[in-house]
């Protein structure tokens, strides 16, 4: 798994991170919403 994101391309690994940052917001925010 880890060999297929380095052959991502830059611009699609920075829109996978930045999705991960925003699930974790919301994660947060549920969290904090408990």
């Amino acid at each position: 798994m880890d060999e297929s994101v380095r052959t991502v391309p830059s611009p699609t690994r920075f829109v996978v991170e930045l999705e991960v940052i925003v699930h974790g917001q919301e994660a947060m925010t549920a969290g904090f919403a408990v």
